[in-house]
Formats: C-alpha cells, structure tokens, sequence
C-alpha cells in the first residue's frame, strides 16, 4: 500500500487520490449564499467534528483548492483561535470576505501552505503570488510554492502533491 501510495505522489493526483491521503474535498455552497452564512457552516462542522470525534481542536487542518483555499483562507483569518494550519491549493486572499481589524497577535499560531500553478486559466498566478505579502504581513508563518503547471482541471501538481503532504506531517 505504501510503495503504490508513493508512486501516485509522484505523479498528478487528482481530486480523489488526494481524498485518499486523508484530505477530503466536498464543499459546496448554492449561488448566493453569504460569507457570514458560509463561515457560519464551517464554523458548525468544525464544532460537531470536534465535539463528535477524537479530533484535537488545537491541531485544526483546512485544505482549500481554489474557491475552497479562498474560504479557507478566510476562514482561518476571521477564526485564528480554531484553525491551526491551511492547506491553500490554486487560489487567493479574498480580503473582503476578511473580517477587519486583524490584530497581528492573533494570528501567532496559524501556518499556512501555499501553492499556485504558474499556469492557471481560472485564478491568475498574479493574484496568488500576493499571498505571501498579505501573510507575512500579518507575521504568519507560511510556505509559498509556485510550480510551472496547470493547476486547474481538478488536478494537483505532481510537485506540489508531495510538498503538502509532507508539511501537513
């Protein structure tokens, strides 16, 4: 199991073989459907898994893939006491989806993994590359990777892949 698992690491992984890894990817909002209610729902799964599961709630992991790294994203800067590190594939910082003022020390514990493909039809790499000034900014610990692939069409980086899973370790 683990020769064939580090095998697909080495190649692209889709969207199920990273859900294979551990990661899961199911989000879906209907048109319309509010920042505050979208927190709001996160903001609920995360306190059932927590109250449900064995799950240690300082040790909170968000993945996002494009509009899933923007709420994630999100997420984590409006709620830095519960999230502990995000995984932020293929995306941006939204700052209007961000709740203002954002006190430096509050974010003393959030860490984030950044990757954007340089070649990206739905999210320009320019949008992503600013995600490293916005963290450091803010004095969040991050590790920013651009690779020289696609990064849409629902497929990981075969660089990228690898990398995420061993920051998440």
């Amino acid at each position: 199991m683990a020769k064939n698992r580090s095998r697909r690491l080495r190649k692209k992984m889709h969207i199920e073989e990273f859900q294979e890894v551990g990661f899961s990817v199911a989000w879906r909002f209907p048109e319309g459907t509010s920042g505050e209610q979208v927190d709001q729902i996160i903001d609920d799964f995360i306190n059932e898994i927590v109250s449900a599961y064995e799950v240690d709630s300082q040790n909170i992991f968000l993945l996002g893939f494009s509009q899933g790294t923007i709420l994630s994203t999100a997420y984590a800067l409006n709620h830095p006491h519960k999230i502990k590190h995000v995984v932020a594939l293929s995306g941006y910082v939204n700052e209007e989806l961000i709740q203002k003022p954002l006190e430096k020390e509050s974010f003393k514990d959030l860490d984030f993994f950044v990757s954007h493909g340089s070649v990206d039809q739905v999210i320009p790499v320019e949008w992503a590359r600013k995600a490293p000034q916005f963290l450091n900014a803010l004095s969040i610990k991050n590790t920013c990777f651009e690779s020289e692939s696609l990064s849409q069409a629902k497929i990981i980086s075969p660089i990228c892949s690898p990398k995420a899973v061993v920051w998440v370790a």
